[in-house]
């Protein structure tokens, strides 16, 4: 019987969990997003939504191929899952786009996490061959703040 349940386990994480960057999928981000909207409403509290694009992400892709372009989101995860808190919940949205939810976390404060992120994303930036290749990694990040009576999603 917990042979089963960890395979359950293993199962219902592949459905949640992009296989690349280990961060949430789109499936998984919805799931956050209803837990999130649920609790901001039952304590009474304030979430901000953040997102973060790499502008030119194809760029990375025809220069260097696209096994290189998957080593720098895997690099780009593992830097943004380091700097943010344990709480706040990343998902890849799209191809290079990511969305992050940050509970307990008014507007104001969600930008000056998305600049701290940015300003470390700059000085932590990903390297092919010894060539810096952040160049193509330019990032355009923005936050809100879920507004008190703005329905679910």
């Amino acid at each position: 019987m917990h042979e089963l349940e960890v395979e359950l386990g293993q199962v219902s994480e592949l459905i949640y969990q992009d296989h690349l960057t280990g961060m949430l999928n789109r499936r998984g981000m919805d799931e956050a997003f209803v837990r999130e909207f649920a609790r901001a409403k039952r304590g009474k509290r304030r979430f901000s939504v953040a997102l973060l694009d790499i502008d030119h992400f194809k760029k990375i892709n025809d220069t260097f191929g696209h096994e290189v372009g998957d080593q720098a989101l895997v690099h780009l995860a593992s830097v943004v899952k380091e700097i943010l808190r344990p709480v706040d919940v990343v998902a890849r949205y799209g191809g290079e786009e990511f969305v992050i939810i940050l509970p307990d976390t008014a507007e104001a404060d969600g930008v000056k996490i998305m600049t701290r992120l940015q300003r470390d994303l700059t000085k932590r930036y990903f390297l092919h061959e010894n060539e810096k290749a952040v160049d193509y990694l330019q990032r355009r990040r923005g936050a809100t703040q879920r507004r008190r009576g703005e329905p679910r999603p």
